[in-house]
């Protein structure tokens, strides 16, 4: 037997389309940071404010490759909105994306998993799965910087720094 660690990432098909070895998920490499992504634009820093329409930030989703924004109340961050915060709010309870305003529909900022840029990759999942989530923001300075999604952090964690070579 390999005595070997491999992370794979599949298709929906389930077929394997790469094999990492061991070297790149072993805890012998130094450890990344949060910061490290941030200055690699990896993550999302979209960001859309309270008072505008739930429309506005279900036409973001159709229109970019993200799954939540930052939202934002006169240059403050308040919460994060997400494709299922939309679905729960327009779709479960009936609301018209079209009459109801983000500050309805989003997740408040004391109910968002916070990491600052000093965090470990490590760290940032760790706490991403103890609270059921599915992506962290990263707060610098008492602001939302990015929200990192649990595939930005395993794309992270499997592949070589960009910053290193």
């Amino acid at each position: 037997r390999r005595a070997a660690c491999f992370a794979r990432s599949a298709t929906s098909s389930g077929r394997c389309l790469q094999s990492f070895p061991r070297k790149l998920c072993s805890a012998a490499a130094p450890l990344r940071t949060c910061e490290e992504l941030l200055e690699e634009n990896v993550g999302s820093d979209f960001a859309v404010e309270a008072d505008e329409l739930v429309m506005d930030a279900a036409v973001i989703f159709a229109n970019q490759d993200v799954g939540s924004l930052i939202v934002r109340k006169r240059d403050t961050w308040i919460g994060t909105i997400s494709k299922r915060d939309i679905i729960t709010f327009c779709v479960v309870r009936g609301a018209d994306a079209e009459e109801y305003y983000i500050e309805d529909a989003f997740t408040p900022r004391d109910e968002i998993t916070v990491v600052r840029p000093e965090s470990t990759l490590e760290e940032a999942v760790a706490t991403m799965l103890t609270n059921g989530d599915n992506e962290v923001v990263v707060e610098v300075d008492g602001n939302a910087s990015k929200i990192l999604s649990a595939r930005d952090l395993a794309e992270a964690l499997v592949s070589p720094s960009n910053s290193s070579t």
